[in-house]
């Protein structure tokens, strides 16, 4: 995201925030987001640890920010 699209999402989620508490799931992998979203999420967070663990290594930049943005990307486009 960049300029107009990044400030309108940073702008929801803002407004999320204000509206009360905000309950922040957080996905590990492309499934998991899906599940989140049809549960209802109005926002979905990644986990750096959960990430690393659904590949098999603990957290504590063990990952490539290669494979951390193939993730990220996944969950976000699932």
């Amino acid at each position: 995201m960049a300029g107009t699209a990044q400030k309108a999402a940073a702008a929801k989620l803002r407004a999320l925030h204000a509206a009360g508490v905000l309950v922040l799931p957080n996905a590990w992998d492309a499934g998991s987001a899906v599940v989140i979203a049809l549960a209802g999420a109005r926002a979905i967070a990644t986990t750096s640890g959960g990430i690393a663990w659904s590949l098999g290594r603990s957290d504590g930049q063990r990952l490539t920010r290669a494979e951390m943005d193939t993730q990220s990307d996944d969950s976000l486009r699932s």
